[in-house]
């Protein structure tokens, strides 16, 4: 879930809110005050995970699809197991 930066007029603190990006909070977590945030503008956060920035994009698309396969493959087989109940 994105993080968004607010400045409240009430408090005039600064925090931040986890939330959808359709959501619209409209009360300060700090003083409760309502209608008075004003969302500002914030650096986008990028983790990158140092495992993976060995690897190349490429690799690790094939990695991915590699396992969907193998996970389709899995369910395949169980759903041959199953016994199909017609109940008409």
């Amino acid at each position: 879930m994105p993080r968004y930066s607010y400045y409240c007029e009430a408090c005039e603190q600064t925090s931040e809110i986890f939330h959808l990006i359709d959501d619209k909070p409209n009360e300060c977590l700090l003083c409760l005050a309502k209608d008075r945030l004003v969302k500002l503008v914030s650096r986008p956060r990028i983790n990158i995970n140092k495992d993976d920035s060995a690897t190349t994009v490429r690799e690790r698309v094939e990695g991915h699809i590699e396992s969907a396969r193998q996970e389709l493959s899995q369910q395949r087989s169980e759903l041959t197991k199953e016994d199909l109940v017609d109940d008409s």
